[in-house]
């Protein structure tokens, strides 16, 4: 037998169930390491200080200390913050070994080729498949992971002819399988919640609040790339 995914996407577990393998204070120091050797001179500052705490105390299943941040395990992460203030970098990190990430803008140039086969790829039919190396493929209740990078900068895609705004349907449908089955998703933003709104509608907006830990970097974060 052989899965039908890439192995990045095999991940479906909830931060929770990884907590025996990390603990807070083991993550916080492999991640200063890890930003450290990325950028020489970052540090730990009033900006991005309870950012990570959040985030950290997310992926290492800590209850009491995401109770404390006001972040419910149950639910995916949405960093919002300007550019270069660390988002992408913290969500690729844990990326590994926990969800797929994926550049929305690529999403979009995958709808403009492939149409709205996409749209279930990334969405409805976001499951668990494997080859039983004999009839159909087989798709189990066990929902993954994906992290969407850059929320705001793809544009509405057209595939012959039609237009779709590929994210907002993506994240209908991503928020019916949270209902039903508790499918998380993990989201980064240089937007602000109005101007999201805009791009995708009240609807949208919404169940954004309800599927996500919307986690905000400061407006005035420094860009710390280098």
């Amino acid at each position: 037998m052989t899965d039908s995914i890439p192995p990045e996407t095999k991940t479906t577990a909830s931060p929770s169930d990884l907590s025996n393998q990390f603990d807070f204070e083991r993550l916080w120091e492999q991640f200063v390491s890890f930003a450290r050797s990325r950028i020489s001179n970052f540090v730990i500052d009033a900006t991005n200080q309870p950012v990570l705490e959040a985030v950290l105390a997310y992926f290492a299943g800590d209850e009491d200390l995401c109770q404390k941040r006001g972040v419910n395990l149950q639910k995916g992460l949405f960093l919002l913050g300007p550019v270069g203030c660390g988002k992408t970098s913290m969500m690729q990190w844990f990326a590994p070994q926990r969800f797929q990430m994926v550049a929305t803008r690529d999403i979009a140039r995958k709808f403009i080729r492939e149409g709205h086969a996409v749209l279930e790829r990334y969405g409805a039919q976001s499951f668990r498949k494997k080859h039983l190396g004999y009839g159909p493929m087989v798709q189990y209740d066990q929902p993954l992971t994906y992290c969407f990078d850059d929320l705001g900068v793809e544009q509405s895609a057209k595939h012959f002819g039609n237009n779709c705004n590929v994210m907002a349907e993506i994240i209908l449908d991503r928020y019916d399988q949270f209902i039903r089955y508790g499918m998380l998703t993990h989201m980064t933003t240089n937007l602000n919640a109005q101007e999201l709104e805009k791009l995708y509608g009240e609807r949208v907006r919404s169940r954004l609040r309800e599927m996500f830990n919307l986690i905000s970097f400061p407006a005035k974060a420094p860009d710390r790339r280098e």
